[in-house]
């Protein structure tokens, strides 16, 4: 009986193996959060009409709105990265790609002093960059400003938020972004020009444009991780590290923890 051949795993990063997993980040994201308005919008219809009527609708109408769904706006974030996590997962499998060609693999335990120096740095610089736009008259717009007017004291919201951005969040983005994204540049560009336009991109999705420089930074700061481990590992810990204090940070703003 003939053997079945299978096809080799392959061990180089074709352009489209970088690009497409990208977009399939993209385009979930906008999906799920285009349902999640439509659900919250239907179910907050009256005051929204109200809204119409009066001729005012503004943020602060949609983020009260968001703020009395909140649990559904967290749900729908946690799905759109669980969902982008099978999505990669299956790319993987239908492409035959070597998981070392996007930074899956061990790496020496010296680098994690990386992930201390890299968030003692991005918080610092952070401080003084905002220091920077309140003296000069400019109001730093964060996720976490955001988040404080949608989500109040929604202890629910906020566990499902917790599990998105301090676990699923840095998984997905440092494969996305540091694996398929820098991986595939670094190689064929070089170190520099691999990780400024992964860099570029990475805080192009994030939309808080006064804080552009930031993301270019944190994202400049993990390839760097990334590169010199030889692994995406160090990287992801650097950025459950780096969410993980702006969340606790956020719920004691709040007012949950005490």
């Amino acid at each position: 009986m003939d053997e079945i051949k299978q096809s080799p795993v392959k061990d180089e990063l074709k352009w489209f193996d970088a690009i497409l997993p990208f977009i399939a980040f993209i385009a979930v994201q906008v999906i799920a959060g285009f349902m999640a308005m439509i659900a919250i919008l239907i179910l907050n219809w009256q005051q929204l009409l109200g809204s119409i009527k009066s001729g005012v609708i503004s943020d602060k109408i949609l983020n009260l709105a968001l703020g009395k769904y909140s649990a559904i706006f967290s749900l729908s974030i946690l799905a759109s990265f669980i969902i982008t996590s099978l999505m990669i997962v299956l790319y993987i499998k239908l492409r035959k790609i070597n998981i070392s060609q996007i930074g899956l693999r061990s790496f020496s335990s010296k680098y994690l002093i990386y992930v201390v120096f890299f968030n003692i740095f991005f918080f610092g610089t952070t401080f003084l960059y905002d220091t920077f736009l309140t003296a000069t008259g400019f109001k730093p717009n964060t996720q976490i400003n955001d988040y404080l007017n949608i989500f109040g004291k929604d202890l629910f919201g906020l566990v499902l938020l917790g599990i998105t951005i301090v676990i699923l969040a840095p998984i997905v983005e440092e494969v996305v972004f540091r694996g398929f994204l820098f991986g595939y540049l670094d190689k064929r560009y070089g170190f520099f020009v691999g990780a400024l336009i992964s860099s570029f991109i990475f805080a192009s999705i994030h939309i808080y444009f006064i804080q552009f420089p930031m993301f270019l930074l944190i994202g400049f700061g993990l390839g760097y991780i990334a590169k010199r481990s030889g692994s995406i590992w160090p990287s992801v810990f650097a950025h459950f590290v780096n969410n993980g204090v702006l969340f606790v940070i956020m719920i004691l703003t709040i007012g949950v923890i005490k």
